[in-house]
């Protein structure tokens, strides 16, 4: 787990993770890099130079502190985020590279939590952000749940002891609505659980837990399942995916949080992940020619029927056009 040294904004954040994201085609020993400006200044959904120059300075001067185990060892990792050099026209380029030794960590992707960019620039705080990337870590492992005391959870998230000093206000003003807004916009959702010190003692430990979004209350999703802003014009390219979102709703790709999370169903069933391509094509069979609007959704909640049939003694016999039209109701 990382702690950055001093709080990073938003707009910081989603910098750093613009450039890995576009860094990942690179190998771990990759040296400096380089995107055009103008590409980055889209994705923060802003033209301004003096603003993007003001969070390459922070990610350049911010020190970020990894603490991980090895077999029986310990060990503590200090560096910065990036060195840069950038121009300061929108036409110009930006030549960046990260930390040697960072790099050892973010281009692993058992260590680094595989952040849904496309998803990540929604966000419109800092504690969603952030709890969203710490929850990525652990949203593909056996035991999905983050324990943490309060005052780490304040200490990762910047939060100054002089600030919300009531815990009521912290649970009001940043961990309810942090985890409303990874609810509303993340792949999968997140339920809190407040641990107190005895009986009747104060809260000392929050735990935060990955759920699927199906177990999620109706209105917490109510605006969530697409986080495409009302309005967007569908034929409008996407620059990440490449394709329109009238293209997107014909696509049958399943996104590649949305394959994790079908490994993760099938191990917690008994089914080696080698069964996942066979899986897909039964289920882009029995879609074949529908508008599917979100086809990880679509195919996870195949998944999830599938294996429940199984367990059914009851619908051994349900066929997969039951499924499929039982699906349809949901899409």
């Amino acid at each position: 787990m990382a702690r950055g040294k001093h709080q990073l904004d938003l707009q910081d954040m989603k910098t750093f993770l613009y450039l890995l994201h576009r860094s990942y085609n690179e190998s771990a020993d990759a040296g400096i890099q380089s995107v055009p400006v103008a590409e980055l200044l889209n994705y923060l959904g802003h033209t301004s130079i003096k603003l993007m120059h003001r969070s390459l300075k922070n990610l350049g001067s911010v020190k970020i502190d990894i603490d991980y185990r090895e077999g029986d060892d310990e060990h503590s990792v200090s560096c910065h985020f990036l060195s840069y050099d950038v121009s300061r026209t929108s036409n110009g380029m930006l030549e960046y590279a990260f930390d040697p030794i960072l790099m050892r960590f973010i281009f692993e992707p058992q260590i680094y939590g595989k952040i849904n960019m496309s998803l990540f620039s929604h966000f419109k705080t800092t504690h969603g952000a952030k709890l969203y990337e710490i929850m990525t870590l652990f949203k593909n492992r056996f035991h999905r749940t983050w324990t943490v005391p309060v005052d780490e959870f304040r200490d990762r998230f910047g939060i100054g002891t002089d600030q919300y000093c009531r815990f009521d206000n912290l649970k009001r003003h940043v961990i309810e609505k942090a985890v409303k807004e990874v609810n509303r916009i993340a792949p999968f959702g997140i339920d809190v659980s407040y641990i107190r010190g005895g009986k009747g003692g104060k809260v000392e430990t929050l735990r935060f837990t990955v759920i699927p979004r199906t177990e999620l209350p109706s209105e917490a999703v109510a605006t969530g399942n697409d986080p495409i802003p009302r309005g967007r014009d569908p034929k409008t390219v996407d620059m990440l995916t490449g394709q329109t979102d009238e293209e997107n709703t014909l696509n049958l790709t399943v996104s590649d949080e949305a394959l994790e999370e079908a490994v993760f169903i099938m191990s917690s069933n008994g089914t080696d992940e080698g069964e996942l391509e066979r899986y897909l094509d039964d289920w882009r069979a029995s879609v074949a020619g529908q508008r599917v609007t979100d086809p990880g959704v679509n195919f996870l909640r195949w998944l999830r029927l599938k294996f429940s049939t199984r367990k059914e003694t009851e619908m051994e016999q349900l066929d997969d056009s039951v499924i499929d039209s039982i699906l349809a109701e949901y899409e």
